[in-house]
């Protein structure tokens, strides 16, 4: 018996930003009559497919899925200049993603993709009714330390000699042996790809000179002024989970809720069941709260 987590379905849109049309990917896990739709943005290397566990446990409870394949990565066009990766490039996608959303709506994001939906959400025209941040720096100041800049910049460029050496590599870096074999097979067909002789991550290496760009942000005052009920998962051993600042910053947010994901390091992979339940309980209370007396 199968257990893949490949999407139902998948939409392309071409997004225009000046002069750069671009194709994007939208993945989705469908349900008939659904009651809300998670809306789902992976991290700066990552992609859609980094929440297809969570999709098939949220399709259980009646949720749709929705994530995208940001440009660049996965089955989005790859630009292959840094300089083409605009923030404007990625509000237009976002927004336009955004509007094949029917109906309540929660939001979920992994580190990079937590920050771009946290700072963000507060001011969409409708608000989501939960927001999930994987990982995801609530502020960023001088001082916070990004450990993992470094490792994605080196990640971008790595080269692999066979197709099981690199379901090896992603397998022990997003710690995910405890998946069923399909599954797995699921992953690696979204996160690697083939070139020439060779397999790479499936991610435009250009991205590497994106990363490390000094960048400060709070979402701290939008957050709370919008009072969107907010689900922040930390990695046991994420250097966000003891990072002082860090703690500060979440405990000022009375509408955010943490929950430790055990064994898990930067950012969880949103795989494991006592993850995937608390995000689905919290889903769920979030509709529950949201619907009219």
């Amino acid at each position: 018996m199968t257990s893949s987590i490949r999407p139902d379905t998948t939409h392309h849109l071409r997004v225009v930003s000046g002069q750069l049309v671009v194709k994007v990917a939208i993945h989705e896990w469908r349900v008939e009559r659904p009651v809300a739709t998670a809306f789902c943005l992976h991290g700066f290397a990552g992609n859609a497919m980094d929440f297809a566990v969570l999709a098939k446990a949220l399709a259980e409870r009646g949720v749709a899925t929705m994530a995208i394949d940001m440009p660049g990565r996965g089955a989005s066009d790859f630009l292959g200049d840094a300089s083409l990766y605009t923030m404007r490039l990625q509000q237009l996608v976002l927004f336009e993603a955004l509007a094949l959303v029917k109906g309540p709506f929660i939001m979920v994001g992994t580190s990079w993709g937590g920050v771009v939906t946290g700072l963000m959400a507060p001011y969409f025209k409708k608000h989501p009714v939960g927001l999930v941040l994987n990982d995801t720096p609530i502020r960023s100041l001088l001082d916070l330390s990004y450990p993992h800049e470094d490792f994605l910049k080196d990640e971008a460029v790595l080269i692999f000699r066979t197709l099981s050496s690199a379901q090896i590599y992603l397998t022990s870096t997003r710690m995910l042996y405890h998946l069923p074999v399909d599954q797995l097979n699921d992953l690696t067909s979204a996160s690697i790809m083939r070139v020439g002789d060779v397999f790479r991550m499936r991610y435009d290496p250009a991205l590497a000179d994106k990363i490390g760009r000094t960048s400060h942000f709070d979402m701290t005052d939008a957050l709370a002024a919008s009072k969107i009920p907010t689900l922040a998962l930390l990695g046991e051993y994420s250097h966000l989970a003891s990072n002082e600042d860090q703690k500060n910053a979440r405990a000022q947010l009375i509408e955010l809720a943490e929950h430790i994901c055990a064994g898990e390091a930067h950012p969880p992979s949103l795989s494991r069941p006592a993850d995937v339940d608390r995000i689905t309980d919290f889903t769920i209370r979030c509709l529950a709260s949201d619907m009219p007396d």
